[in-house]
């Protein structure tokens, strides 16, 4: 039984400790500096070639 207790303290320790860490983190202004900024001219998209070789496949079931 004692071991269940320290074993759950424990978990509820790190888990608080994360949880506080994690806000820290998120309210800091190295995080701020990490967020990409998105300039909407520039947008592209670039599909992937394993999207495209399923699209084609698709298409040519579709087809016949």
């Amino acid at each position: 039984m004692i071991f269940k207790n320290i074993l759950f303290f424990l978990s509820q320790f790190f888990e608080n400790f994360l949880n506080q860490f994690e806000k820290i983190y998120l309210n800091s202004n190295y995080y701020d500096k990490k967020i990409s900024k998105i300039n909407l001219k520039d947008l592209t998209y670039k599909p992937s070639p394993h999207l495209l070789s399923s699209l084609i496949n698709y298409q040519k079931k579709n087809l016949i």
